[in-house]
């Protein structure tokens, strides 16, 4: 290999290990991410910021790099989205020059509140049930935030200060239709609300073999 040649090789690969490097060192980010939205609520709104050390600017873009631009800038910055985020939303750290990608980030949506397994609880001849309920506010950490069955009083259930998610069991007392209310107890906001819908166990037909015949009973 002649000496021209190496120098283009290591040039090559030092230019590489640069790019690499500038890749490595910017950073774009979501806050909040996942972003909690209320039940049957598809968007949501967060916070972009970005940090790209060497790029004297940069534009942030939707879904891919060649996508919308949301949000140009220098080196480092913020802004912030309308409610108009959904799940799996791509944002694209673009340099305003070269074009080449610096970073990228995905945001997320959950529910603030759910009932679990299922919206839907099954019970046995007491119309009773039972249900695990979960929150999820980020953005509201700093607050108390509270569970509250129906319009009553604070609280089944609740979170301390840096608390915006959590969970809680019920005892056996869950009725059909009721609503279970996530509020910032703090602003005095709702947040959130989530309805129970309690039915009885379908019964379903088994099959035994009992001395060499087959015998359908009734099983819930």
């Amino acid at each position: 290999m002649s000496r021209f040649s190496l120098l283009l090789s290591l040039l090559a690969v030092t230019t590489a290990a640069a790019v690499q490097l500038d890749a490595q060192a910017a950073s774009l980010a979501a806050s909040p991410n996942p972003i909690g939205v209320a039940a049957g609520v598809t968007v949501g709104a967060t916070t972009i910021s970005w940090n790209a050390p060497g790029h004297a600017s940069v534009a942030i873009h939707l879904g891919s790099a060649s996508g919308a631009v949301f949000a140009t800038g220098g080196s480092s910055g913020w802004a912030q989205t309308g409610t108009w985020v959904s799940e799996g939303m791509q944002f694209v750290l673009v340099d305003g020059s070269t074009s080449a990608v610096l970073a990228t980030t995905v945001a997320h949506l959950v529910p603030m509140l759910a009932i679990l397994p299922d919206q839907t609880l099954l019970t046995d001849n007491t119309g009773l049930a039972v249900a695990t309920i979960q929150w999820n506010a980020p953005g509201h950490g700093s607050d108390v935030l509270g569970v509250i069955v129906g319009n009553g009083t604070c609280c089944f259930a609740s979170g301390g200060p840096g608390a915006a998610t959590g969970l809680a069991a019920t005892g056996k007392w869950v009725t059909n239709g009721m609503v279970f209310n996530l509020w910032d107890i703090t602003t005095n906001q709702k947040l959130a609300s989530a309805a129970v819908t309690v039915q009885a166990a379908t019964k379903g037909r088994e099959f035994i073999r009992f001395n060499g015949k087959l015998i359908a009973v009734e099983a819930f």
